[in-house]
């Protein structure tokens, strides 16, 4: 992460959760197919995706909000 931020954003360090927040749902995307692929773990993974699609859908809402009230 600290060489990431190093090569978008010199040695100003306001990038690394920009690229925490734009990394992590990838990452949760991927990791809960994966989980929900392997019998074992398969409701690990369909609660990791669930999360994820009710996130999409609560931001979703919450944009929608705020740009009716301007």
């Amino acid at each position: 992460m600290w060489a990431l931020s190093l090569l978008v954003g010199g040695t100003d360090m306001y990038w690394i959760p920009i690229m925490a927040w734009l990394g992590m749902p990838p990452l949760l995307l991927i990791a809960g197919i994966i989980l929900a692929v392997i019998p074992r773990t398969r409701r690990t993974g369909a609660g990791i995706l669930i999360a994820v699609g009710a996130g999409v859908l609560i931001v979703g809402g919450v944009c929608v909000a705020l740009l009716t009230t301007y």
